[in-house]
């Protein structure tokens, strides 16, 4: 079978030394922008940029992820080799190279002691979520839990968890952390469950304002290290956010709340709530759970 030699456009900083410690893997599921293989304990995607970069990303032009997609089966093996620089994939005789690819991080840093757009950004998040036609996972009513927030109504359900959720974010106790996060972490459907990418837009938060306890993200590392408790997917993402790395669109996001004016966040969250079915959107919707913590916590 003639060997097919497709390039790597772009790949996350960390992939090379990734692949040198797992050298040997297999296709671990496709889908229509890409694939995921899994090499080691490590969850890497294979795909083109519909949804931005992907911190555990190697990526490819449109044409070829419509078609390298096609030629990939489940569990089928997959092999770097050090010296090329390579990716093979021996059952379809295609080859994936990083030779001449640019590299990239989407890092997210603290770098603000000062907030200039908190509110009226707060405003136009609030706004843009409750005017979007996507639905919100965890099947919350944002009016309501505003209500509730407020004190001006009784908080219900998964409410009652989201507000203690933003309590837990500052607490010093392993019990009061681990029953928060346990509700959310692999709560609803899909790849990345709706739970999953909420925390990922609060951690996002966290990354450029630092105010959540070590604590927090510590319990949350242990959990993710020791229990089953979501996808292979969701929980790469996890780990990559508990080291502040996301993808662009959450990044760009998340640094326009706090750096930009209101037009321009409202630009980049579009971006980000187009993203997967309902991902984005709960992904937003961590960002506003982080954004109105970070609120109380600077008003007291």
């Amino acid at each position: 079978m003639l060997k097919q030699v497709y390039f790597g456009e772009e790949y996350h900083q960390c992939i090379p030394l990734l692949l040198k410690k797992h050298a040997k893997g297999a296709v671990h599921s496709t889908f229509q922008n890409g694939f995921n293989i899994k090499m080691g304990d490590s969850i890497i995607f294979i795909g083109n940029k519909k949804n931005g970069q992907i911190p555990f990303g190697i990526h490819i032009s449109d044409e070829d992820a419509c078609f390298v997609v096609k030629q990939m089966m489940g569990h089928a093996p997959v092999y770097w080799e050090e010296e090329s620089q390579s990716l093979h994939f021996p059952l379809s005789s295609i080859e994936l190279s990083l030779v001449g690819g640019s590299e990239y991080s989407n890092r997210l840093v603290h770098k603000t002691t000062k907030i200039n757009h908190l509110e009226n950004n707060l405003v136009c998040l609030l706004e843009t979520l409750l005017n979007n036609d996507n639905q919100c996972g965890l099947d919350v009513n944002i009016e309501h839990l505003i209500e509730a927030y407020a004190g001006v109504a009784p908080a219900e359900n998964t409410e009652k968890q989201l507000l203690q959720l933003m309590d837990a974010v500052f607490s010093r106790e392993s019990t009061t952390i681990k029953f928060s996060l346990k509700f959310f972490l692999g709560r609803g459907k899909g790849l990345t469950p709706s739970g999953d990418d909420l925390l990922i837009g609060l951690l996002s938060v966290d990354a450029i304002a630092d105010f959540f306890s070590a604590d927090f993200r510590q319990e949350l590392k242990s959990i993710l290290l020791n229990n089953i408790i979501t996808t292979d997917v969701s929980r790469e993402f996890l780990l990559y956010a508990l080291r502040n790395e996301y993808s662009s669109v959450v990044k760009e996001a998340a640094e326009a709340a706090f750096f930009s004016h209101s037009n321009e966040f409202e630009s980049k969250l579009f971006k980000l709530l187009s993203t997967g079915h309902s991902s984005g959107f709960d992904t937003a919707f961590g960002m506003f759970i982080g954004l109105l913590s970070l609120r109380r916590k600077i008003s007291i």
